[in-house]
């Protein structure tokens, strides 16, 4: 009987292995992996934002019509072959911003928000895809993590005799987050996330209860083994919290209190981390995820404008 007892514990033992492990996989995959990212042409691309946004056809058209829009391709320091787009603003104002992307998309879906910075502000622009992203190298998303060193990195090729601002969305607010807790030049003077989580673990439990109905265990742990095993780096470390609370650079707070894919919580306890250097927390009522400016444009460029103009000085 003793034995009859053994093995069944030890069958079920080894079947709880094989589903956590599938299932960990699978998930990863789900989540990160991000194969054929290049495939979809940038021109589509483009016309679906200026679908979505109207207000910005003309601008966009005429950018890209004339040339000023620019792809750039450089290696980063990680080794890796990286694209961005640039354009140039009032050359007298010595302002640049960094926006970055959120998951699984690419740059062009920014252009609503370069366009507050290039047409209404004046700013020069610069806007990244993020490894596994657009046309740069790469097949896996890897959550703004990893990514904080690149969007640093593209600062600092970048700026020339700029003051920066980095301004994220989603994903991309995650990686400014991130990297906001690294030792950032000075020329960096501002920060602005818009919906981004507090921390990939924390993003991918709601994920995983609020899409699929399932508990943390095991699936999250087995992912967490499975991106670590595969990608080398962990759920646990990306934590935007951690990251914010060594933070001493200004930084805007945005999120729509409607949103449940990244949930409108996640914000607070971002904000409260942020104990040095200044801080704003604008909540876009009634926006989904990442719909703060879709649903309120004139509340959210006066916010970023506002913001910018204090914090973003423009050097003589």
């Amino acid at each position: 009987m003793m034995r009859k007892i053994i093995l069944s514990a030890a069958i079920f033992v080894f079947l709880l292995m094989l589903v956590s492990i599938g299932s960990g996989i699978y998930m990863t995959n789900v989540a990160l992996n991000n194969e054929g990212h290049t495939l979809a042409p940038i021109a589509s691309r483009y016309n679906g934002i200026k679908g979505e946004y109207p207000e910005i056809q003309p601008w966009l058209d005429s950018l890209i019509s004339c040339g000023a829009l620019r792809d750039t391709f450089v290696v980063l320091s990680s080794g890796e072959r990286a694209h961005a787009v640039y354009a140039k603003g009032d050359t007298t104002q010595h302002r640049l911003a960094m926006i970055v992307h959120g998951h699984k998309s690419s740059h062009t879906s920014m252009m609503n928000v370069a366009y507050i910075y290039h047409h209404l502000m004046g700013m020069n622009i610069v806007l990244p895809d993020l490894h596994g992203h657009g046309l740069s190298d790469g097949d896996d998303a890897r959550m703004g993590w990893l990514d904080r060193f690149d969007v640093i990195d593209w600062a600092q090729r970048m700026h020339g005799s700029d003051r920066v601002v980095l301004h994220g969305l989603s994903m991309g607010a995650a990686t400014v987050m991130y990297a906001s807790g690294e030792q950032l030049p000075p020329y960096i003077t501002a920060i602005v996330e818009d919906c981004g989580y507090c921390g990939v673990w924390q993003e991918f439990k709601n994920e995983l209860q609020r899409t699929y109905h399932l508990p943390t265990f095991p699936v999250l742990h087995a992912a967490n083994i499975v991106t670590k095993l595969r990608y080398g780096w962990s759920f646990t470390e990306a934590d935007a919290t951690k990251q914010i609370a060594k933070s001493t650079i200004p930084m805007l707070f945005i999120h729509g209190t409607a949103d449940d894919y990244v949930p409108t919580w996640m914000v607070h306890p971002n904000y409260d981390a942020k104990v040095k250097g200044e801080k704003e927390l604008w909540l876009s009522e009634g926006a989904d995820h990442a719909g703060a400016y879709k649903y309120h444009k004139e509340e959210f460029i006066q916010h970023v404008t506002q913001f910018v103009d204090r914090h973003v000085v423009p050097t003589p």
